[in-house]
């Protein structure tokens, strides 16, 4: 999430999203009805969610000039599928890489082979 708000203003050249988290204004209400209000309490908190309400996916998404790929997990959940397939369509030209298995853990070992191998054929080939 980080990566794409900046990359609003920063315009790199390639941009790399690993499974994009739905905590977008927009997102919000699909969001807290997927997680749940108790989870969200217990793992995000209030102060974050209302934080979250600043950013408008869509107003940073035609900003967005990189070529973008993003990586997500098959077991991820309906809320980060939700985005994830709003993001296709909103980003100009970006590629959706799907993790067989992958759960949003950046640390699974199937997920950071697909981002090895992206960056390896993308960037040094």
């Amino acid at each position: 999430m980080i990566a794409f708000i900046s990359s609003a203003k920063y315009k790199p050249q390639d941009l790399i999203l690993c499974s994009l988290s739905p905590y977008f204004a927009g997102d919000l209400a699909f969001t807290r009805k997927s997680i749940g209000e108790k989870n969200i309490k217990k793992y995000i908190g209030d102060r974050r969610m209302k934080d979250y309400e600043n950013y408008d996916f869509d107003k940073l998404a035609i900003k967005i000039k990189s070529k973008t790929y993003i990586l997500y997990g098959t077991n991820e959940g309906p809320a980060l599928e939700r985005r994830i397939n709003d993001a296709k369509k909103k980003i100009n030209g970006c590629k959706l890489i799907e993790i067989k298995g992958a759960k949003h853990d950046i640390s699974q070992e199937n997920y950071q082979e697909a981002v090895r191998e992206l960056i390896t054929s993308n960037f040094y080939s």
